[in-house]
């Protein structure tokens, strides 16, 4: 009778608790993901966050500090980037407004452009042609204007909340992971094994990422300026998010800048952008060993289906959550043979 007593409270229990954890991780789930970059940027700040501790600056000080570091560092350009690329998007929707760009125009400047004056058949088609892509245009850019407006309260209030959650990490970190290592069933080598992955690993390939993708649109938006080409900002903002994707990173940018040299005629200038952009491309082999400091990089494939998963199950913060999800994944596999030896699980080697 008395462990039937127990049984039931037991399960009751853990009804109990069941419930109080789905309501409160239902009511926190719109905030989720500014909790767990507010933590990213912690564990890449931890190690400032110490060094200034051991100098004499109290804990609170400290903490504070750093998260304002890694605000500027790490959301800064995020941020910058996206509102040069609203600013220049919000002025290409003006042009179509009040009709400083309009067909006509655009038809004499394909006129004036030699390779394409040869392949315009007929003067009715291109203007239709025109006509309608105008048209497609300014409804999509006055849709997306819409969209940014809407999400911009949401955005600041996820940005802030992801700051504010950065410090408390610095300053009460500690003491909450060991709180949750204590309720966790996995051994401790697995732990400590996760916590590193996390604080080294993970959170480097997301901070060279961010590294790389920052210098590339700076790279590009010089480039664009230098060489007359319109909207830099629009290009450097699309190059940062491109940046994230392997492979893709500054080509499209630097595709339509190539275009647009070459269509007013000067080859001179497309000649020097196709030679930015060949440099442009090859930052990104050097910024990322450079903060990896000999670690292993994340292959290619990899890293575009944790930048493409990511993104669709995230939104934007997937630019930084996946490669850490992916990260993790593979650190649980390659401690996964000494785990299954250890409960006598045994594992085939693979074929010679």
């Amino acid at each position: 009778m008395t462990k039937t007593t127990d049984r039931t409270h037991l399960i009751a229990f853990l009804a109990v608790l069941l419930g109080c954890a789905v309501f409160v991780v239902r009511m926190a789930s719109p905030y989720l993901l500014a909790l767990f970059l507010g933590g990213l940027m912690s564990m890449l700040g931890h190690r400032c966050c110490r060094w200034l501790q051991v100098r004499g600056v109290m804990p609170r000080l400290a903490s504070a500090l750093t998260t304002t570091l890694m605000a500027i560092a790490i959301i800064g350009p995020f941020v910058g980037f996206a509102a040069m690329g609203v600013r220049e998007g919000l002025a290409v929707r003006r042009s179509l407004g009040d009709g400083s760009l309009s067909t006509d125009g655009v038809a004499q400047a394909l006129r004036r452009s030699e390779p394409l004056r040869r392949a315009i058949v007929s003067q009715r088609v291109l203007m239709n042609v025109l006509h309608d892509s105008f048209r497609r245009l300014e409804e999509y850019a006055g849709a997306i204007a819409v969209a940014w407006t809407k999400a911009v309260p949401e955005f600041l209030l996820q940005i802030a909340l992801a700051v504010i959650s950065c410090y408390f990490f610095l300053l009460d970190g500690e003491r909450l992971t060991r709180w949750l290592l204590a309720l966790s069933a996995l051994d401790q080598d697995v732990q400590e094994a996760l916590i590193t992955s996390f604080r080294d690993t993970a959170v480097s390939a997301v901070l060279a990422g961010l590294a790389a993708a920052a210098c590339q649109a700076a790279c590009i938006s010089a480039s664009f300026a230098l060489l007359d080409i319109p909207r830099p900002f629009l290009a450097g903002a699309a190059t940062f998010i491109l940046a994230w994707i392997p492979i893709v990173g500054s080509i499209p940018a630097s595709l339509a800048g190539i275009a647009y040299l070459y269509l007013q005629g000067s080859p001179s200038r497309a000649a020097l952008m196709i030679a930015a952009a060949v440099a442009i491309g090859s930052i990104d082999n050097l910024v990322r060993p450079l903060v990896l400091k000999g670690r292993d990089a994340m292959h290619p494939l990899t890293g575009l289906l944790a930048v493409l998963g990511g993104i669709e199950m995230f939104g934007v913060m997937g630019l930084f959550i996946g490669p850490v999800l992916a990260a993790t994944l593979i650190e649980l596999l390659d401690l996964w043979p000494s785990i299954s030896g250890r409960y006598g699980v045994e594992l085939k080697s693979p074929p010679a």
